[in-house]
């Protein structure tokens, strides 16, 4: 199996090791022979993870003498985007005159090293399709290497069998999908988010569009309105447009388990029946197996692969019951995602619905407030928990507290003993449904396991 010999030997120092993305990163480093050391502020199971495989990672808030030494040593230092650049271990490398490369860049490092590049982009959507994507080149027995942004419940964040095809999402945050040269570039949707990062929509819109322009090959979506707007010329998948090169057809909806003739230019050629609930799986499905089908992938394998896609963590998993309401968690963080959970979740449930939403940064809420007031609104029993700021210093104009209160009836739950609570009053056939990006998701886990 041919290895990037730039890794092999080399030590590696990663800057906010704990994400998806960049662990994931990190065990291609290790596949490759490559030594790896790592900072990041909060100890998770991804860190754990890594320590287990012989990852030193430090988490300290004082940068020590030997952590000093180890970035000293570095052959290369990766960083993620969301660290500040006054963060002390960025300073210590700027200190001692290191060269700094950022997490998008890398991965377009890594990247290049491969014959094959797909990679897949849109303000969602990005971590399931690029898991579908891997479970079909899996049932094509293809050599391939998988960087996902969440963990596919099979797969987890990374799988290696070979470096023929190199599979990814294309992250917006920062215009990082730019440092990818994909062979097939698909676009799964554009859609206001990260604006903190651009100059406004039309330089959002034309960011995709130049992500687009870098394949060798496009595969867009055709029902997406921005999209649609822009007037590609590029291969397209969608349900609504029928022109669209792959489609959908003879949809049959089975408590939200959606069955699907895959059609290619007009003509049906396998029957895909997805595990995952929900109907933006359809076109994340399409997306996904259109890019299998670019590559050379067969109808088959095609089906076979979307077929046994159980689905992501944190992607309306069920955590559990508590008084016989079911308890599930949903990354959505924005209020598109937000309003096809609740679509999807009040079709599930015969009772009640109660949602606990954790805004996920200051910009993004006050950006967004008005949509995420109008979608949580679809609602009757919503709170909003305290806000993840993430990379952001406290603004009240995007706070958790002032989204509450521009959503009528909603509570605010500051503390945890107030989030525990309210998700308790959910009972027999009922739901609670917790909604965001940040730490909502360990927060409901661990209120789980005191109440089982």
């Amino acid at each position: 199996m041919p290895e990037n010999e730039w890794i092999q030997g080399k030590r590696f120092y990663f800057l906010g090791i704990g994400g998806a993305s960049m662990s994931a990163l990190g065990k291609y480093v290790l596949n490759c022979g490559g030594e790896l050391y790592g900072y990041d502020a909060v100890p998770s199971e991804r860190t754990a993870e890594l320590e287990k495989a012989g990852v030193k990672i430090y988490s300290s808030a004082a940068i020590g003498e030997e952590e000093k030494a180890v970035i000293n040593s570095a052959g290369k230092i990766v960083c993620t985007s969301a660290i500040s650049k006054v963060n002390a271990r960025f300073e210590e490398c700027m200190a001692q005159g290191k060269n700094v490369t950022y997490r998008g860049e890398f991965l377009g490092e890594i990247a290049s090293a491969f014959p094959c590049v797909v990679s897949v982009a849109g303000s969602h959507g990005k971590t399931t399709c690029t898991s579908m994507c891997a479970h079909i080149f899996l049932s094509a027995k293809k050599r391939f290497t998988a960087h996902i942004g969440g963990d596919d419940i099979l797969l987890e964040n990374y799988y290696r069998s070979g470096e023929d095809y190199f599979l990814t999402e294309a992250c917006e945050y920062k215009k990082n999908l730019l440092y990818l040269r994909p062979s097939v570039a698909v676009l799964l949707n554009i859609d206001r988010d990260h604006m903190e990062c651009y100059r406004g929509e039309e330089d959002l819109t034309q960011t995709f569009l130049d992500y687009c322009s870098k394949g060798n090959v496009a595969l867009v979506c055709a029902d997406d309105k921005k999209i649609a707007d822009a007037r590609l010329t590029y291969p397209s998948f969608g349900i609504v447009n029928k022109n669209a090169y792959f489609t959908a057809k003879a949809i049959v909806n089975e408590r939200e388990r959606y069955s699907f003739d895959f059609c290619e230019d007009g003509k049906a050629i396998c029957r895909i029946r997805l595990k995952a609930a929900g109907r933006c799986h359809i076109l994340n499905a399409l997306a996904a197996g259109g890019a299998a089908r670019l590559c050379g992938i067969s109808a088959e394998h095609t089906a076979a692969g979307l077929n046994s896609f159980e689905g992501v963590k944190r992607r309306f998993e069920k955590i559990g019951e508590v008084g016989g309401a079911a308890w599930y968690c949903d990354y959505a963080h924005h209020p598109r995602e937000i309003s096809a959970t609740l679509k999807t979740a009040a079709a599930l449930t015969p009772g009640r619905l109660y949602v606990i939403f954790q805004p996920h940064t200051y910009s993004r809420t006050k950006t967004l407030m008005e949509d995420f007031a109008n979608a949580l609104s679809a609602a009757e029993n919503t709170a909003i928990f305290k806000e993840y700021a993430a990379r952001e210093k406290y603004d009240e104009s995007g706070s958790a507290k002032r989204l509450a209160e521009n959503i009528r009836g909603a509570e605010y739950c500051e503390t945890e003993e107030e989030f525990a609570k309210f998700a308790a009053r959910g009972g027999a056939g009922d739901a609670v449904l917790f909604l965001g990006a940040g730490d909502v998701y360990e927060k409901a886990k661990e209120i789980l396991n005191k109440q089982t």
